[in-house]
This record gives structure tokens, C-alpha cells and sequence, in this order.
């Protein structure tokens, strides 16, 4: 008996938010924020049948400290890397910018806490 095929991937819409960090993934890509840092995805993002996806996109780091307004920002995009794991309202997900060490951040479906910016 032929084993049963594996159903197909489905995009991954939604906000996740957690510990100083927001995923927002849509029909065409999406961003994450986290502390002095945004991150950009350019493409739709598929999940498959157990949960788990990948993503690559642009990172730009805006530290150290806060950025005001009216300050400019010197933006240096680098590359970024997203491999989570989605278990119902809760996702593992492992981060890496250039090349550096993966940092995970565990997120739940909603848009977490709110960022303010500062004036």
C-alpha cells in the first residue's frame, strides 16, 4: 500500500509577538521587529505540513539607543535568515544575521507587546 502524500504548503499570514520582538508575515512578505533592529521579507512565506518554514530577507540595525524621529539612520542592510517551527498559537523561531549565531525567539499569534517611538 502506497503511503499517503504529504499535503501541500500553505502560505503563513499572521502576527506573532513575544519578548522584545513582532513577526508580521503577509500575502507578499513580511517584516520583523525587534529591539534597535527591522527586518524585511520579500517573498511569501510557506509553511509545511509539520509546521515548519524558512525565510531570508534584509536586516538593518539601528543601534545603539533609541533613534528619534527627526534623527537620520546610516542604513547598512545585511543579510537575515528565519527557520521556525509553528505549533498551534506558539512558534520557535530562530534567527540569524549574517552568518552570526542563531538567536530564538518564542512568539504567539498577536501582535505582542507595543513599541513606541520616541519623539
Amino acid at each position: 500500500m502506497a503511503a499517503a502524500p504529504h499535503p501541500p504548503a500553505r502560505q503563513l499570514t499572521g502576527i506573532w509577538g513575544g519578548d522584545r520582538a513582532t513577526l508580521t508575515l503577509t500575502a507578499s512578505g513580511g517584516s520583523f521587529i525587534e529591539d534597535c533592529a527591522t527586518s524585511t521579507i520579500g517573498a511569501a512565506v510557506q509553511i509545511d505540513a509539520v509546521g515548519r518554514f524558512a525565510a531570508s530577507g534584509t536586516h538593518i540595525a539601528e543601534g545603539p539607543g533609541p533613534t528619534f524621529v527627526n534623527e537620520s539612520v546610516v542604513e547598512r542592510p545585511v543579510a537575515i535568515v528565519f527557520a521556525g517551527h509553528l505549533e498551534g498559537e506558539t512558534m520557535a523561531l530562530d534567527v540569524r544575521v549574517s552568518g552570526g549565531a542563531p538567536i530564538r525567539y518564542y512568539l504567539r499569534a498577536g501582535p505582542g507587546p507595543k513599541r513606541i517611538a520616541l519623539l
